[in-house]
C-alpha cells in the first residue's frame, strides 16, 4: 500500500508502461486501471482503446466486471 499521495503515486507510475493500479476502499472492495501508455505529470488526456477500469471484488465478495473507456474526455 502506497497511501493517497499524488506524488507518490506519480514517482511510481510516471514513464513506466503498461500499469496496472489497484485501489482499495473501507468496504472491502476492489477497483482497478489498466494503462497500456505511461502516466505522467501533465493534465492531459491520452485516449486508448486498450485501457479499461475494472471491478475486482464488492463488499470483500469477488465481482469480476470490466468497463472499457468508451471515448476521452
Amino acid at each position: 500500500m502506497d497511501g493517497y499521495s499524488s506524488a507518490t503515486f506519480h514517482q511510481k507510475k510516471d514513464n513506466q508502461e503498461p500499469t496496472m493500479t489497484v485501489l482499495y476502499n473501507q468496504h472491502s472492495s476492489m477497483h482497478g486501471e489498466y494503462g497500456s501508455t505511461s502516466w505522467n505529470s501533465r493534465r492531459c488526456y491520452i485516449q486508448d482503446a486498450k485501457n479499461f477500469l475494472c471491478q475486482l471484488k464488492y463488499s470483500g465478495r469477488d465481482k469480476h466486471t470490466t468497463f472499457p473507456i468508451k471515448d476521452a474526455i
